[in-house]
């Protein structure tokens, strides 16, 4: 199977003084994968005032890039630094809820030298994994509120979590969502030696197999899109599977590699560097159109009317979070977001950069929530 390459996007990084920043290559091994270009920490870009980041043109970029917007929005960082006593004061810990490797892992090692740059101030990753992403996320909320205390989000932690398991935090109370910062689909995989070619022989194999040993599928933690997913795809594709739960999508594909598992939907950041290789064979996509970056792969839509599914990731923190260290952490992520280094590494691994300021982040995970909260009803879907 070909693989095909998009375009890289515009850049939107303008000119830069030397010696500057954090450089990308000094994320922890094995994150990035290889050295790329140093990340500045007086980023000279402009990203637009729409939620959603649109290309941007060079002659375009150098006049909103003028410096007296500039000088303007360093006046404004200033400003904030005197009204809030410095922050960040300290070193900022950016927890996340699965394992190394999973998807939201790896978007936040992306991220944090990124921040550091812009804030001048170390962020760190601190993995907490369990219970879907329950557990960092509680400490997120019972944490102090000063901003030096973050969380990576994803919808199982805020979404179908807290409708499918007692949770011990109040997603709408306790926590608030910053930004969000990508957005994407899922992939079906097999491994290579499988015996599924495309949907229809894996449903016909799950089918046979239900009654006596059924299939097993991965997920990187109960209540996750990933299960909820799977779940969807069990019940209209009529057939039973085991669910096998991990902290994290990293050792459910080393045991998808090793055929200690035989299925599992998973996010294109951690699957797409094994679809590469030829080590994983992507059946179908869960969004509600084929991903560019893989020709001839249908969608699950297609197959089995009724399953599509997005996913995404953003930075949360606790809900009594002062809404100036919102405002100015959002604008953090925007800058983030819209960094070269940060769309190019995610497209390496099939997933989109993709902004949401505080206010519409916090209506798009609304609005998801009514809707999974009637699917999860009608299926019947509970954590394992």
């Amino acid at each position: 199977m070909s693989i095909t390459r998009r375009a890289a996007l515009p850049p939107m990084v303008g000119s830069l003084p030397p010696g500057q920043g954090t450089s990308a290559a000094q994320a922890p091994a094995g994150v990035l994968g290889r050295a790329t270009q140093p990340v500045q920490s007086d980023l000279r870009l402009h990203v637009p005032e729409a939620d959603r980041r649109i290309p941007v043109t060079k002659r375009g970029l150098l006049a909103l890039g003028a410096a007296s917007c500039l000088a303007g929005r360093r006046a404004s960082a200033e400003a904030f630094r005197a009204r809030s006593g410095g922050y960040p004061v300290r070193p900022i810990r950016l927890l996340v809820g699965f394992a190394p490797g999973g998807a939201a892992d790896i978007v936040a090692r992306l991220a944090t030298p990124l921040m550091s740059g812009i804030m001048d101030c170390p962020v760190a990753v601190e993995n907490r994994p369990g219970a879907g992403g329950n557990l960092a996320t509680e400490m997120a909320a019972r944490g102090p509120d000063d901003g030096h205390n973050l969380v990576m989000l994803t919808p199982g932690q805020v979404i179908t979590n807290p409708l499918m398991m007692r949770v011990p935090y109040d997603p709408e109370r306790d926590i608030v969502p910053i930004a969000r910062m990508t957005l994407g689909q899922l992939v079906l995989v097999v491994r290579r030696e499988s015996p599924a070619r495309d949907v229809n022989d894996l449903l016909a194999r799950a089918r046979g197999s239900s009654d006596t040993a059924p299939l097993t599928y991965g997920s990187p933690g109960p209540g996750t899109s990933h299960h909820l997913a799977m779940e969807m795809l069990k019940r209209r594709g009529g057939f039973e599977a085991v669910h096998v739960p991990y902290r994290g999508s990293g050792q459910a594909i080393v045991d998808l590699l090793s055929g200690k598992i035989d299925m599992m939907i998973d996010s294109f950041s951690t699957s797409f560097p094994q679809i590469q290789a030829g080590a994983l064979r992507p059946l179908a996509v869960t969004g509600p159109d084929p991903h560019p970056d893989l020709p001839g792969v249908p969608t699950l839509n297609s197959v089995v009317p009724g399953v599509v599914m997005t996913t995404w990731t953003g930075i949360g923190g606790p809900g009594t979070l002062p809404r100036d260290l919102v405002t100015y952490l959002a604008e953090v992520m925007r800058q983030v977001v819209g960094h070269r280094t940060f769309i190019d590494r995610l497209r390496e691994l099939g997933s989109e950069a993709s902004w949401l300021k505080s206010d519409s982040f916090v209506t798009a995970i609304s609005k998801e929530r009514r809707e999974f909260a009637d699917l999860i009803r009608a299926a019947n879907i509970r954590a394992d």
